[in-house]
């Protein structure tokens, strides 16, 4: 299926591709203009949040390709000029925001650091992401590499858990692909081992299945110290009392509802969690 863009944002994504093609460099779209494509849009699911901005990881064996990589971008005709950080350019016709964020040789133990500010940042998931990543078609002659639904539950996981003092936005979007997994057609895989001997007296099927279900296909996709390091984060979110889930928590007017709406969010981490779990038994 083709995807529906702009002229304008074909002609950025265009200009992007074919300066890393030309590198052999390998490009993977993530972050909200990625998912849009990937879930909201196919699944006919309403956007919980506009953006103009395109997130990349970059794939690179050291710096030195990233720089070359950029230094590409910003000296074409008409491309891109450098944004206020290393990560950040902007498509001159279109104005268009665009974030490069390397991985893979460059990386350390899941995280980067900028070589020119020693700013780092979190990549835990990119590889899992870019090894199992879907191709969209976006026009004829331009395709490219993006996360899959579950990949994007794994990367806004770690990037909640990078910078929860800082924003609520990336635990809003997480919980927006987590209430909206889709379920039709899933049935046989919420009926069959392993996930239906995890199923019991307590499970509400229409609300709890969706993240099940996110946990699952994680459990299935991501790479076992991909799944390690998740684990913790989703145990934090599964406490009904931590004040991770606040920014969650629809408005009450009594104890009563908010413990009652503290268990109805921590406990779609909880069966989260349960197919996480998996990982290491089944």
């Amino acid at each position: 299926m083709m995807h529906q863009l702009t002229q304008d944002e074909l002609d950025c994504l265009r200009s992007l591709k074919q300066a890393a093609d030309e590198l052999g460099i390998g490009v993977l779209a993530v972050g909200a203009s990625a998912r849009q494509l990937v879930f909201d849009a196919p699944h006919g699911i309403k956007f919980h949040r506009s953006t103009k901005d395109w997130d990349f990881g970059v794939r690179v064996p050291d710096w030195s390709t990233f720089i070359r990589l950029r230094s590409r971008l910003i000296e074409q005709p008409d491309s891109f000029t450098a944004g206020q950080f290393g990560h950040q350019l902007i498509h001159q016709r279109t104005g268009t925001p665009v974030d490069l964020v390397p991985f893979g040789g460059v990386e350390n133990d899941g995280r980067i650091s900028w070589p020119d500010n020693s700013f780092e940042m979190n990549v835990f998931g990119f590889s899992d992401a870019y090894e199992k990543a879907t191709i969209i078609v976006l026009a004829p002659d331009l395709s490219l590499r993006a996360a899959t639904t579950p990949l994007h539950v794994a990367l806004k996981l770690f990037a909640f858990a990078d910078r929860k003092n800082e924003m609520d936005r990336d635990l809003r979007d997480l919980w927006h692909i987590i209430s909206n997994y889709v379920v039709k057609g899933r049935e046989a895989d919420l009926c069959d081992e392993p996930l239906s001997l995890l199923i019991d007296e307590d499970f509400d099927w229409g609300e709890f299945s969706p993240p099940l279900l996110a946990g699952f296909d994680m459990r299935r996709t991501c790479n076992p110290a991909t799944i390690e390091r998740l684990a913790p984060i989703v145990r934090g979110l599964s406490d009904p009392y931590s004040a991770d889930i606040n920014p969650l928590l629809t408005r009450y007017s009594s104890a009563e509802q908010e413990e009652k709406e503290r268990r109805r969010v921590s406990s779609c981490f909880a069966w989260m969690r349960k197919a996480l779990q998996l990982s290491a038994s089944r």
